[in-house]
């Protein structure tokens, strides 16, 4: 797949550890990987206990608002995330999400974030989080907790450049999208994934599957960025958190969260 401009930066290094950062759009999306140990066992007992409870292909937990009762596994996921990862982070869990292997790619509807639902118990926040103010924008953190790699389509142009050329953003892709005749992500086109939406305006973010001892993790400014899932056929795991900040210019000119 061709991508933007990708620029390595090798052993840097901030609170939480992170190392090997890819940047996309100039900062406004960065691949990170954190050196962060989740028991395999835990998230495979995580993942099964999700798709017993639903009977559809995708299974998604919102802790706070689900009870957790029956997803013992699911709850201590939770809760190493948010240790680890969220709290050094002041990220609000959002969600967890697993969907089943179905052979063939499905790639999400194109939306960016207005609002994010979040939950710490450890800072005793839960709810729907709406835009303090103008001045905020939603920070979002893209776990893959999957043994396979996660895929999400990134639309480079602004906003409001599609909306001066009268592009309606939910008629590109509204409700999602089976593609069954793609083998898969790496060999299916960009065109089949937009309307009226140039190809040379979408890119594909891989996030490496988690090897026992590295979880990668996409950051990014949701609320600014057109985006969606796409679903390769063996199926999906992953977590997402999200926090309001006020985006500030610091190195290289590009978006970092404060």
């Amino acid at each position: 797949m061709q991508s933007l401009q990708q620029e390595r930066v090798n052993k840097r290094t901030n609170r939480l550890n992170s190392t090997e950062e890819l940047i996309f759009l100039d900062g406004q999306l960065v691949l990170k990987k954190y050196p962060i140990k989740i028991p395999l066992p835990l998230l495979y007992a995580s993942k099964a206990e999700l798709l017993r409870q639903s009977k559809t292909i995708h299974s998604k937990f919102t802790p706070g608002r689900e009870s957790h009762s029956d997803l013992p596994a699911t709850w201590l996921v939770c809760k190493q995330l948010a240790n680890k990862l969220l709290e050094p982070s002041g990220t609000d869990l959002s969600f967890i999400r697993a969907s089943r292997p179905q052979g063939e790619i499905f790639a999400d509807n194109l939306h960016y974030d207005s609002r994010y639902v979040g939950y710490s118990k450890k800072r005793k926040v839960r709810g729907t989080f709406w835009r303090p103010s103008k001045h905020h924008e939603i920070w979002r953190q893209l776990i893959n907790i999957n043994d396979q790699p996660r895929h999400l389509q990134v639309i480079t142009t602004p906003l409001n450049v599609l909306e001066k050329r009268k592009i309606d953003i939910y008629q590109e892709r509204p409700i999602g999208k089976t593609l069954s005749k793609y083998q898969s992500i790496e060999v299916m086109p960009k065109r089949v994934l937009t309307r009226k939406i140039p190809t040379s305006e979408s890119i594909i973010i891989t996030i490496p599957p988690y090897d026992g001892k590295n979880l990668y993790v996409l950051e990014f400014w949701s609320s600014c960025i057109l985006h969606a899932g796409v679903t390769a056929g063996k199926g999906q795991f992953i977590a997402a958190a999200a926090k309001w900040v006020k985006p500030n210019n610091k190195e290289k000119g590009g978006y970092y969260a404060s």
